[in-house]
């Protein structure tokens, strides 16, 4: 790109690079008559000094680079003001994205393509302009016309299920399996067996049933019998009988050794030998210590210790991954959950966005997990009931410490919630706050009421009206005398007060009972009553004086250069 530019009321132009004309002499740049006292590569500028055909501190306008084919643009920077020299317009931002106007419209912002959609904003109606739909909604979940169906919400990644819903039949838009059925336990076609009812873990056995042959599904086995009591292969043997807690003897009938059964009519031997390890002596009987179990036959006494993540409340109740032992059996450690049920253990943590309190209890959008469970985020709040998470804003004027929570005109949200602007106070029991600068009522301070002809400026009670001769002029209107009538003009204006012209920019020119004059010592104009300014008997035009009076302008002849006279009695012809 070649420009030119007016440097000092001089156009240069040289091998398409442009110079300053006010280079001064010195080891760079010699002294030079014509191009004949320059090197090659140079030439003798008007200010006679030799400069380089192109060299890139030459071009002197902002943002102005120079290569082998002249002056252009640095990157980022375009020319787009035709009056202004150099490249003063940045370009990359949302006025001037790729070139000079090329404005990104609403929820757009500049890319390194050009103007493209903000985040959770997209394009979807091709007649208007910007990025009008926002992104994230069941409408528009991924992008335009991203629709969710049934028993879907909108994450992040796309559509998901609700939970507690699933997506089992691929012709059938949505989610339309409900969760937590026997016949889709914890996913779609996981069915529960025979004598199996369906747990947030998956399918698990009805109570006094239990899975005892893993060849067969469902819980094919009933307890309470002599061959499982309690459990699979509780056996009670001979002359047993089976209660609520575990096997013993039919009536008459002893147990007087570690195998099943009852095998003796006469009560067991005393223990008047002592009793093994861990054992204690129960009704002549030799019975194990609380906690502690008999689990190898061979050995003497009750050697094994429960409550173990091996031996947990019995022999061989070995607990899985991420379970531990309590009072009641194998339990998940507190922080983890049995979500897969495929999988031994519990091996999901708890506490996540995921998995917040339970399996599948996910956190929304803009929410948090917390001890109590999903809350929203601090500044966040659920204020849109058909939409999922904390969507909005808080510590805005419309939401300032809670949904609804709008404050008042005159009004801003803080810390403490809305709390009156500064130069604002609450005056009365209508809502929001008082201007003090401009309310007359609360001119000030609350309480402080202006006059019937006042206005509240500032915070001081003025008045709001202008002498002009036999009118009044509005409140910022000035006064000027045009053949003898009185007029009013706007403030703004340049106006004729009596004869010289002024400057009306102080809204205070001309107070009520004034009007505008010249001073005679300083010629200059000045405000004052007025019976000072006929007083000073100087004029330049007729209405200046008193009735019967003229504008002379003989009278005075050091004054006349001013176009000024003094007033003189005349009488009109009868």
């Amino acid at each position: 790109m070649m420009r030119a530019f007016l440097t000092g009321g001089m156009l240069l132009l040289l091998g398409g690079c442009f110079f300053d004309p006010q280079l001064e002499v010195d080891e760079d740049h010699p002294a030079c008559t014509d191009d004949s006292d320059c090197i090659e590569g140079c030439h003798c500028l008007a200010s006679r000094v030799c400069a380089p055909e192109i060299k890139g501190e030459s071009c002197r306008p902002a943002h102005l680079v120079c290569d082998e084919s002249g002056c252009s643009c640095e990157p980022g920077w375009a020319d787009c003001d035709p009056q202004a020299s150099g490249c003063e317009t940045e370009l990359g931002t949302t006025t001037d994205c790729e070139g000079c106007s090329d404005a990104c419209q609403a929820h757009e912002e500049c890319g390194p393509g050009g103007c493209v959609c903000e985040p959770d904003f997209a394009d979807c109606d091709p007649e208007e302009l910007g990025c009008e739909t926002e992104i994230g909604t069941l409408s528009d979940c991924t992008g335009c016309g991203d629709t969710c169906q049934a028993h879907e919400e909108c994450e992040r990644s796309g559509c998901v299920c609700e939970p507690d819903w699933a997506d089992c039949d691929p012709e059938e838009l949505g989610c339309e399996t409900e969760l937590g059925t026997l016949s889709d336990c914890t996913g779609c076609g996981d069915a529960c067996q025979a004598h199996e009812e369906c747990e947030r873990s998956g399918c698990v056995c009805e109570p006094g049933w239990a899975d005892c042959i893993s060849q067969v599904l469902g819980c094919e086995t009933q307890l309470g019998s002599l061959e499982n009591c309690l459990f699979c292969g509780d056996k009670c043997g001979e002359r047993g009988v089976c209660e609520t807690d575990g096997c013993a003897c039919e009536s008459g009938w002893y147990d007087c050794d570690d195998a099943p059964g009852c095998e003796s009519s006469d009560p067991c031997p005393g223990c008047e030998e002592g009793c093994g390890t861990n054992e204690h002596c129960d009704q002549d009987i030799c019975v194990c210590d609380d906690g502690y179990a008999d689990c190898e036959p061979g050995v003497d006494g009750c050697e094994t210790h429960l409550g173990t993540l091996e031996n947990c409340q019995g022999c061989g109740d070995a607990c899985e991954t991420g379970e531990e032992c309590t009072e009641s059996g194998c339990d998940c450690v507190p922080g983890l959950a049995d979500c897969e049920s495929g999988v031994d253990g519990c091996e999901t943590y708890l506490g996540t966005l995921e998995n917040c309190q339970g399996c599948g209890d996910a956190c929304e959008t803009g929410e948090e997990c917390t001890d109590s469970g999903c809350e929203c985020v601090p500044g966040l709040a659920d204020c849109e009931p058909g939409v999922d998470g904390c969507e909005t804003v808080l510590g805005t004027l419309e939401n300032c410490q809670g949904c609804g929570d709008a404050c008042e005109t005159g009004e801003e949200c803080t810390d403490s919630g809305c709390d009156c602007l500064p130069g604002f106070a609450d005056c009365d029991a209508d809502p929001g706050c008082e201007d003090l600068n401009a309310d007359p009522q609360h001119c000030g301070q609350c309480g402080n009421p202006c006059g019937r002809d006042q206005i509240c400026l500032d915070g001081f009670c003025r008045a709001t009206l202008v002498s002009c001769g036999s009118n009044d002029c509005e409140f910022q209107a000035c006064c000027r005398v045009i053949m003898g009538r009185n007029e009013c003009m706007d403030m703004t204006s340049q106006v004729d007060c009596d004869g010289m012209w002024s400057e009306c920019d102080n809204r205070w020119d001309c107070m009520p009972g004034q009007r505008c004059c010249l001073d005679l010592m300083e010629l200059a104009i000045t405000c004052a009553p007025p019976a000072d300014c006929l007083n000073a008997r100087i004029c330049r035009y007729d209405e200046d004086c008193e009735l019967n009076e003229i504008c002379s302008y003989e009278s005075h002849d050091e004054l006349n250069s001013f176009g000024l006279g003094s007033c003189i009695a005349f009488t009109r012809a009868p």
